[in-house]
């Protein structure tokens, strides 16, 4: 879950860096989700937007991977969309 937040980042830094704010944006609503959420009894979609809520728990007898197969989806597009940015990014 913590990589899809770092694969954010990477994908607004990459795409447009003047808007790095927009990945500390995703930082900030996955905290407020994953603990104030369950706070204020929010709804189960919204409590999906976080990616913290789709880890599953492994001490569980017959844990659910396909939210953690989901995240690394995820994690793996974002960080491509970053880097593919970055590389066309005019540095010099």
């Amino acid at each position: 879950a913590v990589w899809v937040l770092v694969g954010l980042a990477l994908a607004v830094v990459g795409a447009k860096p003047s808007k790095r704010l927009i990945g500390w944006m995703g930082v900030v609503a996955t905290f407020a989700l994953t603990i104030l959420g369950p706070l204020f009894n929010l709804d189960e979609w919204v409590l999906d937007i976080s990616p913290l809520w789709h880890v599953p728990n492994v001490g569980a007898t017959d844990p659910a991977w396909l939210g953690l197969v989901g995240l690394a989806v995820v994690a793996v597009f974002f960080t491509t969309v970053g880097f593919v940015g970055y590389r066309r990014r005019d540095i010099a």
